[in-house]
């Protein structure tokens, strides 16, 4: 977010090729341009750190790296050190989600940045399913070292790792009495990590846990406290002693990296054992560096949880104030369940190979301008044949310029929906601030468009806020629920990645794996008294506040749905087998969530709005219709048939929509960005065989009124032609439909 002279001052050096002294004095030096960039006092100022919106949320690749780097770490093997590709945080080599990268420059999360119109890109893989996997791995990575089961390539297993990774010792740690070197250990992190911003209030709790998991060596033993067990292979051992190379550890505490305080964690390469078969004491004569090797650990995997870690400027924590614990919207009742499911299509969908014309017979008088005879002839090489193709006669047909289309044979689950009559079209439609024609592609005329068509980042926003004029409009998700307040409660869930549909203030959305659901910090079990005391304090940094906001809800939402997904997956019946593919899990993990009750064997809310995405849409050099439709429609079958098998099939509407449709005309190869489409809806709820709006009414490079030129159509209809009436059914008074569809009296 940087200020408009620091934006000047780069623009400048671009323009003039001179910054100060700098720079060859042609347009365009980038020698100057980087110099402005780096050695602007904006980019230098450290008293900006003190700026609650100054810096950036840290991507995840840098933070993994800079662990590395700051450790020290080496292979014994002498070799490099090999690292595995970050899929798991987001960041996998080559397999970014579009062209713009592993994020987007307009990423605006909800909370204090958003409220304040900042945006955070990086913060776009800062969600619970990417950020909980970096976290623990990270917290591995200090005990394991660089293997599988962190960023690594070899196995985890010593035996068969081809280069240990070792981390050097902290530098002076060695040469202080215990207390003062916790102290040290956390300074000296706090320096290479950190940059020397760790706060206080993180310090403290860093040294709270230290001395709890690991107390100072003052005496010589330490009994175990006697509700504590011997671990059976000490029991095991005739001579009273551990054996050879195990462990001596409590069984209530066995997957613990060190015991309790109060109870040592021993074996004999610390020294003198004294183990007591039969007994309830195990203990050891002290060990300091033993002590220090586990400090340093604890250390470690302590500071890569705090806010300083993961963001660039200062947290200044509010230590008199109590952050508000988030948690999932309640039931109401009353007014029934209802889900809305909706689907995102990335890369813009190329949908009339969706939905297409029926024969000029069945077409009347519209036949010379809008027929398949006049689609195969103007979609050339990206056409599909007749046998592609499967036939629909909507009921109100006479509305449109065909009474006959067809659908694609790759979306049949659609086709037999429409036929079922729980099944709706919504032809030629996209983002839109109010109708326009071909005649207003010059003359403007006060008309209103949605800024920067066809560029996929600005589009995918619009379709997500139908609120394209308004730069910091929330999610049309996110405005539903809040105008469903007053009569019921609402939880909006994002699968798999944020989305700028689901965005509120007021009802920020929950993420969800798509394979686990609920995402589960396993850091969590062993210092939960740490995060706790972590995410309760509230930062004056947004950015850091951000980083809590997720940490905080993620942790709480876990912990109140996880046992109820558990019993679902390991008791309830899934009636489809579902494909193997990510929409598939996506739906899947949905139609979970909403089969969950409570205690009462309720429905734990009124309403529940989800949001997914499937890619494989951006066809510039594909001649079908996106890789992403047979997946699509494999996983439609299957939520259906599993929403049908639990009785919850007129509980639930799928809507589809993208960043914007594609040319109805062939590059040669493929398709290119255009603007007005074809979407569908599914749902038990949906009666009759209909379509809303009217399928364009040529295809004919005719100039008509909605012939925007080179293959585009002009959309007749904005999203709002399928959210009106599904705000209507969802329940959303009349009288807030404006605030949920701020453009609809516009149509």
């Amino acid at each position: 977010n940087p200020s408009p002279r620091y934006i000047e001052v780069v623009a400048n050096a671009f323009a003039t090729g001179r910054y100060g002294t700098r720079g060859s004095g042609l347009h365009g030096c980038m020698k100057a341009t980087i110099t402005a960039l780096l050695l602007d006092r904006e980019a230098r100022s450290t008293t900006l750190d003190a700026d609650p919106g100054h810096g950036v949320s840290r991507e995840p690749l840098l933070k993994i790296l800079q662990v590395l780097r700051a450790q020290e770490v080496r292979a014994d093997n002498g070799g490099e050190v090999r690292t595995f590709p970050y899929n798991s945080m987001g960041s996998d080599i080559f397999h970014a989600p579009s062209v713009f990268g592993f994020y987007l420059p307009t990423n605006k999360p909800s909370g204090p940045l958003a409220d304040r119109g900042l945006v955070s890109p990086e913060a776009t893989l800062n969600i619970a399913p990417m950020l909980f996997k970096m976290l623990d791995r990270l917290g591995d990575l200090f005990t394991k070292g660089l293997c599988r089961d962190t960023f690594g390539q070899e196995s985890c297993n010593a035996d068969d790792r081809i280069g240990v990774v070792h981390f050097d010792p902290i530098p002076g740690v060695t040469d202080f009495p215990t207390e003062v070197t916790n102290k040290r250990i956390i300074d000296e992190l706090d320096l290479v990590l950190t940059d020397g911003r760790l706060s206080q209030e993180s310090k403290s709790i860093i040294l709270d846990e230290m001395t709890h998991w690991v107390p100072p060596f003052e005496v010589d033993l330490l009994a175990c406290p006697t509700d504590y067990e011997l671990d059976k292979r000490c029991e095991q051992a005739n001579q009273g002693t551990c054996p050879e190379g195990d462990v001596c550890r409590m069984t209530s505490n066995r997957n613990r990296f060190v015991a309790p305080r109060g109870c040592t964690r021993v074996n004999t390469a610390m020294g003198a054992v004294d183990a007591v078969v039969g007994s309830l004491a195990c203990v050891s004569t002290p060990d300091a560096e033993y002590a220090r090797e586990q400090n340093m650990a604890i250390a470690r995997q302590l500071i890569v949880l705090m806010p300083e870690f993961h963001v660039s400027n200062l947290r200044m924590p509010e230590a008199n104030k109590v952050r508000n614990v988030t948690a999932l919207e309640r039931r109401k009742g009353g007014n029934g369940y209802k889900a809305v499911v909706g689907i995102m299509l990335n890369g813009g969908c190329d949908s009339f190979s969706y939905l297409v014309p029926g024969d000029a017979s069945k077409c009347g008088a519209n036949g010379e301008r809008v027929s398949y005879q006049q689609y195969e002839e103007r979609r050339g090489v990206v056409k599909k044949n007749l046998a592609d193709l499967l036939a629909i006669t909507p009921l109100n047909g006479h509305e449109q310029p065909c009474t006959e289309f067809y659908v694609n044979k790759n979306l049949s689950a659609v086709h037999q929906a429409f036929e079922d009559g729980h099944g709706a079209w919504f032809p030629n439609v996209g983002n839109l601030v109010q109708p326009v024609t071909r005649a207003h592609k010059r003359n403007r005329a006060g008309k209103k468009f949605p800024p920067f068509l066809f560029a996929h980042n600005f589009q995918q926003k619009h379709s997500g806020t139908l609120h394209a004029q308004e730069g910091g409009a929330k999610g049309v998700m996110g405005r539903i629920a809040r105008a469903y307040q007053s009569v019921g409660r609402t939880n909006i869930y994002s699968i798999d990645s944020y989305r700028k549909i689901t965005t509120d203030k007021t009802y920020p959305a929950t993420v969800l794996s798509r394979r686990s659901g609920t995402v589960k910090l396993r850091a969590y079990e062993k210092y939960e008294r740490a995060i706790d005391r972590l995410i309760a304090m509230p930062s004056l940094s947004y950015f850091a506040e951000t980083y809590q906001d997720v940490v905080q809800r993620s942790v709480g939402i876990s912990k109140e749905l996880q046992h109820m997904l558990d019993d679902i997956r390991e008791n309830g019946t899934s009636y489809p087998t579902w494909p193997n593919t990510a929409i598939a899990e996506q739906l899947n993990t949905a139609g979970q969530i909403m089969r969950l009750r409570d205690e009462n064997g309720e429905h734990i809310s009124d309403r529940d709005l989800f949001a997914m995405g499937v890619g494989g849409f951006d066809t510039h050099f594909v001649d079908y219709p996106g890789a992403g439709t047979p997946q699509l429609n494999a996983a439609l079958a299957a939520f259906r048939e599993e929403m049908e098998g639990h009785g919850m099939w007129e509980d639930v509407v799928v809507v589809t929509y993208s960043d914007f449709a594609r040319t109805i005309t062939s590059n040669g190869q493929g398709t290119d960005h255009a603007w007005g489409g074809n979407y569908f809806a599914i749902g038990g709820s949906i009666k009759d065989k209909v379509m809303l709006s009217s399928f364009v009414e040529s295809m004919d490079a005719d100039g008509h009124d909605l012939d925007w030129g080179n293959g585009i159509v002009i959309p007749k209809w904005g999203y709002e032609v399928y959210w009106g009436p599904i705000t209507d059914w969802v329940g959303v008074d009349f009288e807030r439909w404006g605030y949920v569809l701020p453009n609809l009296h516009r149509f």
